[in-house]
């Protein structure tokens, strides 16, 4: 099993069967960026060996992948861990004492800026834009300063000859066509970059609590509290995982992780 980096690595080996005989043991490696996973799965059946997988994040790509190479159905895999249980394990550890009306408050204040983070990352994507921000340098200007996507918009559309102009002027009349209210209702994640969502998550206990949570901590936390009864909300994966397995014969991940009831 091939992934990005040693977050993965610590998540997908929990999914891994323990054979007894090396031989037959299935192995997790850390292989670097989206684009080398590709070319090492690429590479592995080229050769004739149909013994493994990739697994990249979503991302912001719209683009399918060759055989044996499975994206998150999440935005990375951060995201992944903020829609499971694990994210409720990892809040408990911190000795938040918040009652269930604050927890709703909590997601609603993540996914509603989250979503304007996810718009102008959208945008830099689509459109090749040079901007690079940094998770607390952008949430603190859309929860503290009032930035927004359609502000980033407008900004993108007073340079001369701006890329994408009609894509923008609809981005800054609120007519964003790939994040609409219904497409991220049904899947925030997929939108939402869980590095931008660990950050609102801190500012928010912050606000509220005045406590100073880490950001790495606070990501270990869930990766430890991860069981692979967790992964099986991701069923498009799981669908393509027991596909794969099925056509070569190979049993890469335990049947626990892949059961769909």
């Amino acid at each position: 099993v091939l992934v990005e980096g040693v977050d993965d690595q610590k998540l997908f080996k929990k999914f891994l069967p323990d054979w007894d005989d090396w031989y037959n043991q299935v192995w997790c490696w850390i292989v670097g960026p989206k684009e080398r996973v590709i070319e090492a799965v690429t590479e592995l059946h080229s050769s004739g060996y149909h013994c493994g997988v990739g697994i990249v994040d979503l991302d912001y790509d719209q683009e399918e992948y060759p055989d044996g190479v499975i994206s998150l159905e999440k935005n990375n895999l951060e995201s992944l861990l903020l829609s499971s249980d694990s994210f409720d394990s990892a809040i408990r550890t911190f000795d938040l004492d918040y009652n269930q009306e604050e927890n709703d408050e909590m997601m609603d204040f993540i996914k509603s800026n989250g979503k304007e983070m996810a718009i102008i990352r959208i945008i830099n994507h689509d459109l090749d834009e040079a901007q690079s921000f940094s998770c607390d340098e952008l949430s603190n200007a859309i929860v503290s300063k009032g930035f927004n996507s359609k502000k980033f918009a407008e900004l993108c559309l007073k340079k001369p000859h701006p890329r994408g102009k009609r894509h923008l002027e609809e981005i800054r009349d609120g007519r964003h066509k790939i994040v609409t209210p219904q497409n991220f209702n049904s899947n925030c994640w997929r939108w939402i970059n869980g590095k931008d969502g660990i950050e609102l998550t801190i500012q928010f206990i912050k606000n509220v609590s005045n406590i100073l949570v880490d950001c790495k901590k606070m990501k270990k936390k869930m990766i430890d509290s991860y069981l692979p009864i967790h992964f099986n909300s991701e069923r498009e994966m799981i669908e393509k995982i027991v596909s794969y397995q099925n056509a070569h014969n190979v049993e890469l991940f335990r049947p626990e992780a892949l059961s769909l009831e």
